[in-house]
């Protein structure tokens, strides 16, 4: 997993997950704003990287 997404998933989580060898995160729990509900697999979310418009003109 990369470290970044590992990061971004820690920090959101309502539940912490336990971090493993390499970030793999195993348990937690996290709650999608976008349909109202517990997520309980990491591998469930995307994480997305949002860049302004000006950024990238």
């Amino acid at each position: 997993m990369h470290i970044a997404r590992a990061e971004v998933l820690i920090s959101e989580a309502v539940e912490a997950p336990e971090v493993g060898a390499n970030c793999a995160l195993t348990g937690g729990v996290w709650w999608s704003y976008y349909d109202e509900t517990e997520v309980r697999s990491a591998s469930g979310l995307d994480i997305d990287h949002l860049v302004s418009a000006r950024a990238t003109a």
